[in-house]
């Protein structure tokens, strides 16, 4: 779990591939892989992260957590402005402007609820 949070907090499109490693927790070694594939969706990447006892990478996994990430959820601060970095053309123009004073407003109006 905390590879995926890892990813997460990243708040960048994962790029296709594999990647493993190691993480002492509780007086133990444990043994992770991540594996990010793509989706009949380019716009969508399913990420599935498997965790070991044992170094071999053939070994059955303790637990499988699979997630999801979207180029368009996750953006990058720059300024204190939030940057869109998978939109482009006038949709994610109008986004930003509802978005600009952190209410959720949509030209000016107030959210209803």
């Amino acid at each position: 779990m905390n590879q995926m949070t890892e990813l997460q907090l990243e708040q960048t499109y994962p790029s296709v591939g594999r990647k493993s490693g190691e993480e002492e927790m509780a007086g133990r070694t444990w043994y992770w892989s991540r594996e990010v594939k793509t989706t009949p969706d380019e716009d969508i990447r399913r990420v599935e992260i498997s965790v070991r006892l044992d170094s071999d990478k053939d070994a059955a996994a303790l637990t499988l957590v699979t997630g999801f990430f979207t180029k368009y959820l996750n953006r990058k601060v720059d300024e204190g402005r939030e940057v869109d970095e998978g939109r482009e053309g006038d949709e994610g123009r109008k986004d930003d402007e509802r978005r600009k004073d952190g209410k959720g407003r949509k030209n000016g109006a107030e959210e209803e609820g």
